[in-house]
């Protein structure tokens, strides 16, 4: 083999590497704008389903309401504190809550309907005056 000779196999060995190079960077290119891809089109899918798990938790609290909605006008007053504060507690997955109902003429706020709750906290919170300073009656003023 001539130098001659020699120098063009080279060259072309090396021009052959160079374009297998070359496509193996563009096959590795495409191959990471597909996946960059598709992780985005996972990410839209999983935002898609969060929206649809709140849209479903919203329906069902939407229905325990309607629940509430549908007490006797008839039924007393604590029959329906007492069924809507159950109905707060199923929608927020809570063991203990309670209603309060401000008397407008002494701004007091008294405890019409609890559970979970034991007789020391009920006896402490159970008819709070607009002075006294809780949680409940700072928001009050």
């Amino acid at each position: 083999m001539e130098v001659h000779d020699y120098c063009a196999w080279k060259y072309a060995c090396a021009t052959q590497q160079f374009i297998e190079t070359t496509l193996t960077y563009t096959r590795a290119k495409q191959q990471a704008r597909k996946a960059i891809r598709m992780r985005a089109r996972a990410k839209k899918e999983v935002r898609d389903a969060i929206l649809v798990q709140e849209e479903i938790a919203e329906m069902r609290a939407r229905l325990r309401l309607g629940w509430v909605g549908d007490i006797d006008p008839q039924a007393d007053r604590e029959a329906i504190l007492n069924r809507t504060l159950d109905t707060a507690l199923s929608i927020g997955h809570a063991q203990m809550g309670n209603i309060q109902l401000l008397d407008g003429c002494r701004r007091d706020l008294k405890i019409k309907a609890h559970r979970g709750f034991k007789t020391p906290f009920l006896d402490f919170f159970g008819s709070l005056r607009g002075g006294d300073s809780t949680a409940c009656t700072v928001a009050l003023r």
